[in-house]
């Protein structure tokens, strides 16, 4: 089965160039990495989004009756919260060129139960969740130019108190 995982690349090559270098020197003169730190924002939007019942289409499929009895509980929202702290270890990570943020597991036992109320079964509905909503996937983008407007000459000048020159 395989894992569940998305990348978000960064979009056009011009703006992930001006990305890069923005993130390296907010990330220089901060003293963290940047994008990680974006990466890690992603990966919040999503468990938060998830734990409230909802996937990225919508709210989830409920559980099915014979689930519901198994269970021991009435018709409820569908949170994916059932598996405990598993949703937990989504990681937000860098892929190796640096240029998209990689959302996935670790951890084999949580990717296996995620990829099935990913994918679905043939007893089961699917409940597409890792990805990112269209809003989502404005936020980042917005969060991105953010970094690059912070990083221009003037910005960096009222930033750091240094003369613009």
């Amino acid at each position: 089965m395989a894992q569940p995982t998305i990348q978000i690349i960064f979009p056009p090559f011009d703006l992930r160039v001006a990305y890069g270098k923005a993130a390296d020197r907010l990330s220089a003169f901060v003293g963290k990495d940047v994008t990680l730190g974006l990466a890690g924002e992603v990966r919040n939007l999503i468990v938060a989004r998830t734990r409230s019942g909802q996937g990225i289409a919508g709210t989830f499929a409920p559980y099915e009756q014979s689930t519901q009895n198994s269970k021991g509980v009435g018709p409820q929202p569908v949170t994916l919260t059932g598996p405990g702290r598993w949703l937990d270890m989504l990681m937000g990570k860098i892929d190796e060129p640096g240029d998209a943020i990689v959302i996935s597991f670790d951890d084999t036992e949580a990717t296996e139960i995620f990829t099935f109320h990913q994918v679905g079964t043939k007893n089961m509905e699917s409940r597409p969740w890792l990805g990112l909503t269209a809003e989502e996937e404005m936020f980042v983008f917005a969060a991105m130019q953010r970094i690059i407007s912070a990083t221009t000459v003037p910005d960096m000048c009222m930033i750091t108190g240094l003369p613009r020159s």
